[in-house]
């Protein structure tokens, strides 16, 4: 055990190292940029995701209230009942078509 972990202080950069070679630097910058865009990417990745996954939530809500409206509608909407026709009124003889039509 004590000859792993000292395997591995050996990649460690020390503080005591002020000269650290360009190889060094360049791995360090590149794997910081690296770690950096792939945490984007996956925010990225899971903000779009939520956006998908509200779009469907809230397409499902808007249609269930849709048919809830209509259904309230139809329910709330007045029956159109046509009255029967009036009865056409019936002139007694003796009495002129022109007074018929004035009483009326």
């Amino acid at each position: 055990m004590g000859g792993k972990l000292l395997l591995l202080t050996d990649n460690v950069i020390h503080t005591s190292d002020r000269d650290l070679s360009a190889q060094t630097v360049a791995s360090v910058v590149i794997t910081g940029i690296v770690v950096v865009f792939l945490g984007l990417i996956i925010l990225i990745a899971l903000v779009w995701l939520y956006g998908k996954i509200f779009d469907i939530i809230n397409k499902k809500k808007s249609e269930k209230a849709k048919a809830s409206i209509e259904a309230a509608a139809a329910e709330a909407a007045p029956k159109i009942v046509t009255p029967p026709p009036a009865p056409v009124p019936a002139v007694e003889s003796g009495i002129e078509e022109e007074v018929a039509a004035v009483i009326a």
